[in-house]
């Protein structure tokens, strides 16, 4: 048997961030783990944590020979005492005094105002919990209620590859709430991170250790002791809800360490942020160490012959004999205003940052659908950069006419610069059908998403853990509605309705009227919050009922299962604005809960979700929701918050509407255009 695979959660955090950076770390490169971060403000939380916290902690819990013991014991005795203004002179007495003391000299006015503040919340925190210990307990028994900092767990979490991990890691803060039988655990930052997952995944692995070692399920608190809005908690249920997830993420750290320890130079992926790249300073070295980062599949279009009806293909064959120099000639005067068009763009985005004293390099173009790719190398000898360059988007916005900032990018060895083309034509779906036939999956519960710039076309594949579930947000008249018909006309003309099933949730009530006979429904397509909640019900019913059947039958999964002649289809939920379910709060919390199991639990029964909202907030798309769907999509935002909120990057914001998209998520993040379904899609839907 393997020996274990040792992994701490720092490096799943770091992990998590990008798998490249994990193994610069395990190399030795210290600065390695910096990468990306934004900084901790006035001061870093480990100060908080070590002068402070640890120091209360470590007190109350040496027993009654010591003072802050004996202080805090003496006031919970006390029952018409006020705990919260009390604890604080406690604190203030023998903690945060004898801090000043010592380290005044060395401290900003600014960074002594910090402290204060984030100990007085803490210590508001601290009340609530004592409070209610002190309701359900008379004499409450502090060694009970408050744990050593930084104990280290250890546990053994084995893999679907067949390996182990044995994964360590220790936490700030650890409270028991003996009224509800769960322990708390503890965690202070500065300010929150670029990304809002990241503390959200590092608590759950903490989560697991501790119900791993006692048994105990746990909730946690991180504390962000310079934000405005300082407390983010996490309940017990929403952490147990994320151990396929953590699975996911354990199995990519482990692979990144086996791969370093051996050697062997295999490709590790990418960090699902592209903008981490352009502040990484291995970047240069990154693709020659790991792989090419914009290695992905041979996605490729062939051409559209092989698939093509006879009829299409006479009538195609018959226009070309009519007019074949025409034709031709039409062609060539097409293809030398598009190459007149993209190097005079190219120029004169040279000459502008000429101009503005950043000289770049051009390195081509390339012609999309509705967009001119620009490639130009900053000439970093002469000063230029990257950052220079982004942040005079403005000023390049005006000098190539466009009516947003341009989309800016970074590649291998180049950056990229996005700008609409005079003339573009629309893109069908029966055109992005028959391009992409070159790499389409051989799955029921596929479609293709749109056409990259360079002619490549982009399929989730639902059936695979990074695009089981999908988020797709953007501002009013940015094309999510007409992407949702495009999704779903293409899967249903990639599978029968023996082999897939929808399930349309439609509030806003003109969505999908056109798909009421759509052969692939299940029942109605539902208006209402109500008959939503109850479908959404029966469908968490179905899917655990589907887990019984493929225990009884001895099977992992759909496709294992229809292997052994018991056909059952995919089910896909589609729902056209999730805020409109948020409105009621009767049944919030009920919708909320459902999607969330269907997300976690959905892949291997069959059951995906495709989630839209024009409201994409942190309140509507909560990180819970957001870290159960793995493939977002983001068109036309108003800002670069929205932006954020979706794809963890900004950009969104400067997109061009009417399907215009970019697709991150659990996969590297790309541009995209999305085709529109016209009236011969829905004739092709069960003759294809």
């Amino acid at each position: 048997m393997s020996q274990p695979i040792k992994l701490n959660c720092t490096e799943v955090h770091l992990c998590h961030r990008c798998p490249r950076l994990l193994a610069y770390q395990l190399q030795g490169r210290g600065r390695a783990w910096k990468t990306g971060l934004q900084g901790s403000g006035n001061f870093p939380s480990k100060i908080f944590h070590n002068h402070i916290a640890k120091p209360f902690h470590d007190s109350v819990c040496q027993g009654p020979n010591n003072v802050v013991h004996q202080a805090v014991h003496t006031l919970l005795q006390q029952q018409d005492q006020d705990i919260k203004d009390n604890l604080f002179a406690i604190l203030n007495q023998h903690i945060l005094d004898p801090l000043l003391a010592e380290k005044a000299a060395t401290l900003k006015a600014d960074q002594i105002i910090a402290l204060v503040e984030g100990m007085s919340f803490w210590n508001s925190l601290l009340t609530d919990f004592l409070d209610k210990c002190r309701d359900h307990h008379k004499h409450p028994d502090l060694s009970a209620l408050f744990c050593r900092p930084e104990q280290k767990f250890s546990t053994s979490i084995p893999l679907s590859n067949g390996s182990t991990v044995q994964l360590t890691g220790q936490f700030d803060g650890l409270l028991i709430d003996q009224q509800r039988k769960e322990a708390v655990i503890i965690e202070f930052k500065g300010l929150k991170p670029a990304h809002t997952d990241e503390d959200l995944i590092q608590v759950a692995l903490y989560a697991a250790l501790l119900k791993a070692n006692t048994g105990i399920m746990a909730r946690a608190m991180v504390l962000y002791l310079e934000e405005e809005d300082k407390l983010a908690t996490y309940p017990a249920e929403t952490l147990v809800g994320l151990d396929d997830n953590l699975k996911h993420l354990l199995q990519i750290a482990a692979t990144t360490k086996q791969i370093v320890q051996q050697g062997s130079g295999d490709l590790l992926r990418p960090p699902n942020d592209p903008q981490l790249c352009s502040v990484c300073s291995f970047a240069k070295q990154c693709d020659q160490d790991w792989g090419d980062r914009t290695a992905v599949p041979n996605t490729k279009p062939v051409p559209p012959s092989p698939t093509q009806k006879p009829a299409q293909k006479a009538a195609q064959a018959s226009e070309s004999k009519s007019h074949p120099v025409d034709q031709s000639q039409a062609q060539e005067t097409q293809e030398r205003e598009n190459t007149k068009e993209a190097e005079d763009l190219l120029q004169l985005l040279t000459d502008t940052l000429k101009a503005i004293r950043l000289p770049v390099q051009p390195e081509g173009y390339v012609l999309g659908p509705r967009l001119i790719r620009l490639k130009i190398k900053p000439l970093l000898v002469k000063g230029t950069t990257v950052s220079k360059i982004e942040r005079r988007a403005s000023d390049l916005q005006i000098a190539l006419s466009t009516k947003v900032p341009p989309l800016i990018q970074t590649g291998a060895g180049h950056m990229t610069i996005d700008i609409p083309r005079k003339i573009s034509t629309p893109l069908t779906l029966s055109e992005v059908w028959e391009r992409g036939q070159g790499n389409k999956p051989d799955e029921a519960a596929a479609f293709p998403v749109g056409m990259a710039v360079d002619g490549t076309i982009f399929w989730a594949k639902l059936s695979k853990a990074t695009m089981t579930s999908i988020l797709v947000a953007g501002t009013a008249g940015s094309g999510k509605s007409i992407f949702l018909r495009s999704a779903i006309l293409g899967m249903a003309r990639n599978a029968g309705p023996e082999q897939l099933r929808f399930t349309l949730i439609d509030p806003k009530l003109v969505s999908f009227t056109d798909l009421n006979d759509l052969p692939h429904l299940d029942g109605q397509i539902i208006y209402d919050i109500e008959p939503a909640l109850e479908a959404l019900e029966e469908l968490v019913t179905e899917m655990e009922r589907r887990y019984q059947l493929f225990a009884d039958a001895k099977v992992f999964d759909i496709e294992e299962y229809c292997q052994t002649g018991k056909e059952i289809p995919h089910h896909v939920v589609v729902i056209d604005e999730y805020a409109d379910l948020m409105v009621d709060k009767n049944y919030k919390q009920e919708a909320e809960l459902c999607i969330q199991r269907l997300c976690q639990k959905g892949r291997a029964a069959g059951f995906h979700v495709i989630l839209s909202t024009q409201r994409p907030d942190a309140k509507v798309v909560t990180p819970l929701i957001k870290a159960n769907l793995q493939l977002k999509i983001a068109l036309k935002v108003t800002t670069s918050t929205n932006s954020n909120v979706i794809l963890d990057t900004k950009g969104a914001e400067n997109l061009m509407g009417n399907g215009d998209m970019l697709v991150g998520g659990a996969v590297p993040l790309i541009r995209l255009q999305g085709p529109l379904a016209t009236k011969s899609d829905f004739m092709e839907v069960g003759n294809s």
